[in-house]
């Protein structure tokens, strides 16, 4: 009898600051934006830190692409904080 392995799912994770994020309500939008996009699997949102932790497979979507979709439906600026 033989069995497979399922493939382990691929995971990436980033630290993305905010410029312009300064209340609860700032971060329930980037919350919104970003959960349900095809690909991210985890968002944590710290309006204190002006950060966003992004957990996602990068077989389906990238950096770029999660910046792009903060800046053009949340409407702030962003970037990965290395």
């Amino acid at each position: 009898m033989m069995f497979r392995l399922a493939k382990a799912e691929e995971k990436r994770r980033i630290r993305v600051r905010i410029t312009g994020m300064d209340c609860y309500s700032c971060s329930l939008v980037l919350d919104k934006t970003l959960k349900g996009i095809r690909g991210i699997k985890r968002v944590w949102v710290s309006y204190v830190l002006d950060t966003v932790f992004v957990e996602f497979d990068p077989k389906v979507i990238d950096e770029d692409k999660i910046l792009r979709l903060i800046k053009e439906r949340a409407g702030y600026e962003a970037f990965v904080h290395h």
